[in-house]
């Protein structure tokens, strides 16, 4: 995918942010939630965002990823949701850090 424009103007890991995270765990089902801001001057879409998951001593557990199908605006917003039913109780018990990221978004000409 194509993230910056020609002469590298923008690019999403300075445009796109992502704010008041939280995490959940519910009967086996595991939801993060958050807020991706767009602090560009352009459109982003087909954003990807991923959950890392570090347990004790930042051991890596896990990741979670989903494509968010939004087109977000310059100085809009997109409140978003990732989900993974059957999530193991014991890894979540292990999990004692979590970063959240944009890892991929393509550049909306529209």
């Amino acid at each position: 995918m194509d993230y910056k424009l020609k002469g590298g103007k923008h690019d999403f890991r300075s445009d796109l942010i992502i704010r008041d995270t939280e995490k959940r765990y519910t009967n086996g089902t595991v939801e993060i939630l958050g807020i991706i801001e767009n602090h560009g001057k352009v459109n982003w879409e087909n954003i990807v965002v991923k959950a890392e998951m570090n347990g004790k001593d930042g051991k890596y557990l896990d990741e979670l990823t989903r494509r968010i199908p939004a087109n977000i605006l310059p100085r809009a917003i997109e409140h978003f949701k990732i989900e993974a039913k059957e999530y193991p109780k014991a890894r979540w018990d292990a999990i004692t850090d979590m970063k959240v990221k944009v890892s991929d978004a393509f550049h909306s000409k529209y």
